[in-house]
């Protein structure tokens, strides 16, 4: 009889575990324990001077880090950025020693008027204030006497500037 109860015993722990197994899958979406799936608000970036990866991307986040490494994972994009907002690495792309990447947000209140002078240079893109980001990866100066970095590739000097304005999150305003 005690043999019996044993069984017993082992068959309904084996139920209780795999019931809490199926519980905590179900609960976290069948999430291996990673990452959890971002919430929050939706940010846009369109990446420019990154050769096919160029275009407009869409993520979610609390903040335009999470947001962007949503949006790049989402289209399967290796990448490399820190915690703080700095950008270290899109695909192929790394910074060097005249390459880096330049990082606007637009900071207009509204999208339905787009024009190339809302969008102001920002630190990193936890810090902006903003959802819409333009990233280019592009040739750039220090001066050291006014501390100011000139990026060759900005919303104004990019040729597909008007069309960049027509399209992704202006293209519904």
């Amino acid at each position: 009889m005690e043999n019996k109860n044993a069984i017993i015993a082992a068959v309904v722990a084996v139920i209780v575990i795999i019931a809490a197994v199926g519980i905590y899958y179900g609960m976290n979406n069948g999430n291996d324990g990673g990452e959890e799936t971002p919430t929050g608000d939706k940010y846009y970036f369109y990446l420019d001077g990154m050769g096919d990866l160029n275009g407009w991307y869409t993520g979610t986040g609390d903040n335009g880090t999470i947001a962007l490494r949503d949006a790049l994972d989402n289209k399967g994009i290796d990448y490399v950025i820190e915690d703080n907002g700095w950008i270290k690495q899109i695909g192929d792309y790394i910074p060097g020693d005249t390459q880096s990447f330049a990082t606007f947000v637009y900071a207009a209140s509204a999208s339905a008027s787009p024009w190339e002078d809302y969008f102001a240079a920002g630190p990193s893109v936890t810090d902006a204030i903003g959802n819409i980001f333009y990233i280019s990866f592009t040739e750039y100066t220090y001066d050291y006497e006014t501390f100011v970095t000139t990026y060759d590739l900005t919303p104004k000097t990019t040729a597909d500037s008007q069309t960049i304005l027509a399209t992704g999150p202006f293209a519904t305003a």
